[in-house]
């Protein structure tokens, strides 16, 4: 999955948009998550769509994760 499939299913209501802070377990060679927890359940991030930031003066804190099993 791509960026533009990315977000074109999030706007169709078949990926779930979260943009809440959330604990994140992250690996800092790769500059990426590994998994996080979200309503009391962890996922594993399979994969990184798309990094951005949340403010211009930050690196990029915000992330578009495809996870296992969803």
């Amino acid at each position: 999955m791509d960026r533009a499939e990315a977000l074109r299913a999030i706007h169709q209501d078949h990926l779930e948009y979260i943009q809440r802070k959330v604990q994140v377990e992250f690996d800092n060679r790769r500059q990426q998550p590994v998994n996080f927890r979200f309503a009391g359940r962890s996922y594993v991030v399979n994969q990184v769509v798309c990094s951005f930031r949340m403010h211009a003066d930050q690196p990029a804190n915000g992330y578009l994760v495809e996870v296992a099993g969803r």
